[in-house]
């Protein structure tokens, strides 16, 4: 069985916020400086799935906001397998855009976008209200997104 998928967000003064770091402290999710996330990571033991730049730039109307989720889907051998959902939201001319990437335990990263239409776990992904809360609040209060 592969390693757990775990993330990991650095920040602009270069520290890292570790899920689970080496020293065995735990993090959630709410614990992440959003006002200063520059890359959000997916992990599975030493090896690098995925990085999600949160970095400005000159595009859209807002800054990004940073998207994760775990799903869990009954697999054809009656296994509960996990799609971690990351990536990232922002306003562009007005409109609601999303970038995301499905990440499987097996290590398998697939991009797609907002939502895939008819694929069992590839649908819009509906902001915590944590995550609202975050574009107002840079560092969310302990247990907010839990």
């Amino acid at each position: 069985m592969p390693d757990e998928i775990l993330w990991r967000a650095q920040y602009t003064d270069s520290s890292t916020l570790y899920q689970r770091g080496p020293n065995g402290d735990k993090h959630g999710y709410q614990d992440i400086q959003r006002d200063k996330l520059v890359a959000f990571d997916l992990w599975q033991g030493d090896r690098l799935l995925c990085r999600i730049d949160m970095r400005p730039d000159r595009l859209g109307d807002s800054p990004r906001h940073l998207i994760w989720r775990i799903r869990h889907i009954m697999n054809d051998r009656g296994r509960d397998d996990r799609i971690h959902l990351v990536g990232w939201q922002r306003t562009v001319n007005g409109e609601n855009v999303q970038a995301i990437l499905y990440v499987f335990e097996d290590g398998t990263v697939l991009l797609g976008g907002e939502w895939g239409g008819d694929v069992e776990f590839m649908h819009a992904v509906t902001p915590l209200e944590c995550e609202k809360a975050a574009s107002t609040t840079p560092r969310l209060k302990a247990g907010a997104c839990d």
